[in-house]
């Protein structure tokens, strides 16, 4: 069964997403491989590309405030076999794409790199994007992503004219980037939105984690409709920024291998040390899949983290 009819026989069901366990079994029924061995890849939707199934995080990179430690957790996620880096304009003033433009150096043509602007309109984000592109020292990005949209408002402004999907669309025919994405983590109606634009867009970046499915969800509103039409599923917040762990909901290895039993194609995970990011890839070697009971005692035991004590970044209300 392919992509398009599993999702629309599995939301004939799900009365527009709103039943919500029929939904998520649907979901979880998705055919998800184990592996042992080297890091898994999962193709990335429409682009055809395999990547990991677990990436390196840019915003937590660039908060290292050693710059050694910070190229050794590059490094390390490259010497692990991490082909998925991700970063943005945006994380620390620039700091966290100039440490992947020294860590990478010389790896560009064996990863997969990826960065993001907040710019909504064609002529800021040019700007953004001439100076990533020079921050990561490299003439093209595989995928470029609209950051952080919040509003339907951002989305209708972006893909307006005049608006930052003109960017993309231009430099990709220039060979400046391959793919084309969105990413936001406070509003699933924005990212529906977004989704209006299905054809332009190549990925789109949501919080996917085991507390999700209780409020505003982004894995029950809009990743069976991304799955729809085929575009590759970046997973993140997947422990919340720490919050999963601080409210102790669930331990790391629980919080991803739930979501690797979901149909996402990779998962971007901060990690501040070395150690973190071999502990994160043996995580991701020994994955496998969940049955029918672990699945329905992890949804029952988060049910009660329900709201913005670990979701805090997602729009505190559904109206």
């Amino acid at each position: 069964m392919n992509r398009r009819k599993f999702i629309r026989n599995s939301t004939s069901t799900a009365m527009a997403f709103a039943v919500a366990d029929p939904l998520l079994r649907a979901l979880f029924a998705y055919p998800v491989a184990e592996f042992k061995g080297d890091i898994p890849k999962r193709v990335l939707g429409k682009t055809g590309e395999k990547v990991t199934i677990i990436g390196l995080g840019g915003w937590t990179v660039g908060r290292i405030k050693d710059d050694k430690v910070a190229l050794d957790v590059i490094s390390k996620a490259f010497d692990v076999g991490i082909n998925f880096f991700d970063t943005a304009h945006s994380y620390q003033d620039g700091r966290s794409e100039k440490l992947y433009g020294k860590g990478l150096k010389g790896r560009r043509n064996k990863i997969f790199l990826m960065s993001k602007s907040t710019k909504r309109t064609k002529e800021e984000a040019q700007k953004e994007l001439d100076l990533t592109l020079k921050r990561l020292q490299t003439d093209h990005l595989d995928l470029w992503q609209f950051h952080s949209i919040k509003t339907k408002k951002d989305v209708d402004t972006i893909f307006a004219p005049g608006g930052a999907f003109e960017t993309a669309a231009n430099a990709k025919k220039e060979g400046k980037i391959r793919f084309i994405g969105i990413t936001g983590h406070f509003d699933p109606h924005a990212h529906l939105q977004a989704l209006k634009h299905h054809e332009l867009l190549d990925t789109i970046q949501m919080p996917i984690n085991l507390v999700d499915p209780h409020q505003l969800s982004f894995t029950k509103m809009v990743l069976p409709k991304a799955l729809e039409h085929n575009l590759g599923i970046i997973a993140m917040k997947t422990i919340a920024n720490g919050r999963i762990l601080e409210h102790q909901v669930a331990p790391v290895r629980e919080c991803l291998t739930y979501v690797w039993n979901l149909p996402v194609s990779v998962i971007v995970s901060g990690c501040d040390l070395p150690e973190h990011v071999v502990q994160n890839s043996e995580t991701a070697k020994t994955f496998r899949k969940l049955t029918e009971k672990e699945r329905k005692r992890i949804l029952a035991s988060t049910a009660k983290f329900n709201g913005p004590e670990v979701e805090y970044y997602k729009k505190k209300t559904a109206g």
